[in-house]
């Protein structure tokens, strides 16, 4: 890993990321464009993001995005050093945990209204509307640590959006995050 210092300046932790994480995706083929170390770190920490340290280095990395009214486990990267040694199993469990817990992911607002004379809301408390939880791989290793992590595999699928005519990754989706992530 670089120092944490760059032409004699101290690096915060999310510049160091965007060093980081600039190098992966660029020898990654697979994965999302780098947007340049400025970017990255400028727009790192307004991104929901799963980061695993081993030994205070970065050992991995993920991004949560919003796709319609699904989550997506994107950008999942793994140093190649350290890979085969469970890092994307944790990242995946970490993506359940955060995608079951957090109301700011899943865009439900803090606060708001509450009916305290709804007996099942002041025993249960507020509900959090969750969609679902996908992610796309190439890669048979992520495919094994997904469905090792409770993901399930979706086969390819013929559908009147396709016009019947071929089959199609995403054709299991509703059409709502079909339309989302731009197909």
């Amino acid at each position: 890993m670089e120092d944490s210092h760059w032409r004699g300046f101290r690096l915060s932790e999310d510049e160091r990321l965007a060093i980081w994480l600039d190098a992966l995706l660029k020898s990654e083929s697979d994965l999302r464009p780098s947007r340049g170390v400025a970017r990255e770190a400028r727009n790192g920490s307004q991104t929901p993001r799963i980061i695993v340290l081993e030994s205070g280095e970065f050992a991995g990395y993920a991004e949560l995005r919003r796709v319609g009214g699904a989550i997506e486990l994107a950008t999942v990267v793994v140093d190649p050093e350290l890979r085969g040694k469970g890092f994307a199993h944790q990242i995946v469990h970490q993506a359940w945990e955060r995608w079951r817990q957090d109301p700011v992911l899943h865009g439900t607002p803090l606060g708001g209204q509450v009916d305290l004379s709804n007996p099942t809301l002041v025993e249960k408390g507020p509900q959090v509307v969750r969609g679902p939880l996908i992610s796309f791989t190439r890669d048979p290793a992520m495919g094994a640590a997904l469905v090792g992590g409770g993901f399930t595999m979706m086969p390819r699928k013929r559908r009147a959006s396709r016009l019947w005519l071929w089959n199609s990754d995403f054709a299991a989706l509703p059409i709502r995050i079909q339309f989302a992530i731009g197909l």
